[in-house]
């Protein structure tokens, strides 16, 4: 049990170093790969929890989410780079040293007393999930780029999951797989979007959408 603790303490700190690196990257192929590592993790731990448990329907959902969240979705999002040319395209509203501020105070506000309820025999990992939560959030506000605010949501959807697994939240496997597939059916709408805009705008720079005022 402990060994298996001790890996799964190493997956989140490889999610919470992702996160981290999704922030101050500057090429969005890099976050498509940073967020493609992080999925893995997801897999790992889930993986860990198939084997504990011996369990068929766990397997299931983690042979769901390895197909959508670590083949299907980075694969989506590297060819519309591709074919768009938008692979340097990872402009953000503040500069590194600011983000990396701003993610330090986010790494203190989760140590803080609003989350004392949580992981109170392990306080490293109110900073590990909490604190990856909280970047993966300011990840999505901080970036300029469609496709870097997609991945965003996508790590935050990822650490939540994440989260719930280190609180040992239980789902039927039916209502994961199903959760798993509203995140396959979302990234098409996003990337619809995303075309919508580089069409109309010839950038994936949202913040050419402040014309539609005009």
């Amino acid at each position: 049990m402990d060994i298996l603790f001790q890996i799964e303490f190493i997956i989140a700190l490889v999610t919470f170093l992702s996160i981290v690196s999704m922030n101050v990257a500057k090429k969005n192929t890099t976050l498509v790969h940073t967020y493609l590592i992080q999925s893995l993790m997801l897999v790992s731990l889930l993986s860990l929890e198939t084997y504990s448990e011996m369990s068929l329907e766990i397997g299931i959902v983690t042979l769901v989410m390895f197909v959508i969240k670590v083949i299907i979705v980075p694969q989506v999002l590297l060819r519309i780079l591709k074919q768009h040319k938008a692979s340097v395209s990872a402009s953000t509203y503040l500069n590194v040293p600011m983000t990396l501020g701003s993610l330090i105070l986010l790494c203190v506000f989760a140590q803080s007393y609003v989350f004392s309820e949580f992981f109170t025999t392990t306080p490293i990992l109110r900073i590990f999930l909490i604190g990856s939560m909280l970047m993966s959030f300011f990840l999505t506000i901080n970036r300029k780029g469609a496709i870097s605010q997609i991945i965003g949501i996508l790590s935050l959807e990822n650490c939540i999951f994440a989260f719930g697994f280190f609180l040992h939240l239980k789902q039927a496997a039916a209502l994961e797989i199903g959760m798993i597939f509203d995140v396959f059916f979302w990234i098409i709408i996003s990337t619809i979007f995303v075309r919508m805009l580089i069409k109309h705008f010839g950038s994936i720079d949202v913040t050419q959408l402040r014309e539609l005022k005009k």
